[in-house]
């Protein structure tokens, strides 16, 4: 994993247009705003008391989404 400016990570996704951008926060965040072109995979959401509960399908959604052969930029 290797960490990345911003500027940095638009320049990846410029030379990589296979690369999927991942936003791993809640929905609500993610409907709040998000980058442009990024899918959202929250590693956890709020319970019905709002207490944040990981996500279970989060692993294989992400290796459906992002097999290790395609680049992948994540948001957190």
């Amino acid at each position: 994993m290797k960490v990345m400016k911003v500027k940095d990570a638009a320049d990846f996704l410029a030379a990589n247009s296979d690369a999927v951008f991942v936003d791993v926060r809640s929905r609500q965040e993610f409907v709040a705003g998000h980058p442009e072109g990024a899918v959202n995979v929250p590693v956890a959401e709020p319970d019905e008391y709002g207490q944040m509960q990981p996500n279970r399908d989060f692993a294989a959604v992400m290796k459906a989404l992002a097999p290790d052969s395609r680049a992948t930029l994540v948001f957190t």
